[in-house]
């Protein structure tokens, strides 16, 4: 028994310290410093869409429901409303997250870029939450019962960005901004993400993400304050010299499904090796199942992109001890 306790020992020893090593040299300056911030956790626990099993996604409850449960970073969407605000939702149609269907019923688009910011504010973001308990944690009581009917009261609102930058500075904490310009098309998007960024004064707080690589390529030309990262869905080849050579960034981030990972180890390694040679930073997304950390853990990822930042801060928490950073 004491010899298998010195082998996992050993293993965990290994983990840690190979993770650690590689925080140490990444050139992304938005990681550097949010790992820095939050060691001894090698890892950094960005939520996605805010505490999005616990909350309606990219609303303020879920946002700051994050922020109170240990995440280091929360992950938002943008979209540009007609009038050109920068609002923060996940899908180009309100008609998932939002009651559009009823407050609009004679619209003929539900797409964000067809309405007003004054138009979005009278929608209600929390209400198919409360209907619907997309992950069940309502019925299995992770959602409070008080929780539940703040939800279902339509006072939930889709928040713009400045509202969430606010939050986040009120918490001393950083973002993962995804502009969702694909497939729809925001000619001004990169320029007025940048001018809300800038006016709060989060230029070393935020990182700017999105599947669009030029949009972010361009973005890059008129503030390097801000670190980017460009999102990747389809494996590329040689990923790291891609965003580093081409792109000239430090960051990217990949889905998890692209590790093709089969009991519990990844099948493209080399690939990914690729980017950790260029100390190009990656953060994984679609890691919300727990049996994910370790193995972004053994491979040394800057980030954890999840929709359960609880569970991920728990088990941080546990290997390391609690972070510098927490609130």
């Amino acid at each position: 028994m004491g010899k298998a306790k010195t082998i996992v020992g050993c293993i965990l020893c290994a983990v840690t310290c190979s993770a650690r090593v590689f925080a140490a040299d990444l050139d992304s300056a938005f990681l550097k410093r949010m790992l820095e911030r939050h060691r001894p956790h090698p890892m950094l626990n960005v939520a996605d869409k805010g505490a999005s099993m616990l909350a309606p996604e990219n609303t303020i409850p879920a946002i700051e429901k994050a922020f109170m449960l240990g995440a280091d970073v929360v992950r938002v969407g943008v979209h540009l409303t007609k009038d050109e605000a920068v609002v923060v939702l996940q899908d180009h149609d309100l008609t998932r997250a939002t009651n559009v269907l009823s407050v609009f019923p004679n619209r003929r688009s539900a797409f964000v870029r067809d309405f007003t910011l004054s138009e979005v504010g009278r929608l209600d973001a929390g209400g198919y939450f409360a209907r619907e308990d997309p992950y069940g944690t309502i019925r299995s009581g992770a959602v409070s019962r008080e929780e539940a009917r703040l939800y279902a009261s339509g006072s939930v609102k889709v928040p713009t960005l400045d509202e969430v930058v606010t939050l986040a500075k009120r918490y001393d904490a950083a973002l993962d901004i995804e502009i969702r310009q694909l497939p729809g098309f925001y000619p001004k998007i990169g320029e007025l993400v940048l001018d809300v960024v800038k006016r709060a004064g989060m230029e070393e707080r935020v990182l700017i993400s999105s599947l669009d690589h030029t949009l972010l390529y361009e973005m890059k030309k008129k503030n390097a304050k801000v670190d980017y990262a460009p999102v990747m869905l389809e494996r590329l080849y040689l990923p790291g010299r891609y965003t580093r050579d081409n792109l000239g960034m430090r960051s990217l981030e990949l889905a998890y499904d692209l590790l093709a990972v089969e009991l519990g180890y990844p099948k493209n390694e080399t690939d990914f090796a690729d980017a950790l040679k260029r100390k190009v930073g990656v953060l994984v997304w679609g890691a919300s199942d727990a049996e994910a950390f370790p193995v972004l853990l053994r491979l040394g990822v800057a980030g954890a992109i999840t929709q359960r930042p609880e569970l991920l801060e728990a088990y941080l928490d546990r290997l390391f001890g609690d972070d510098e950073g927490k609130r």
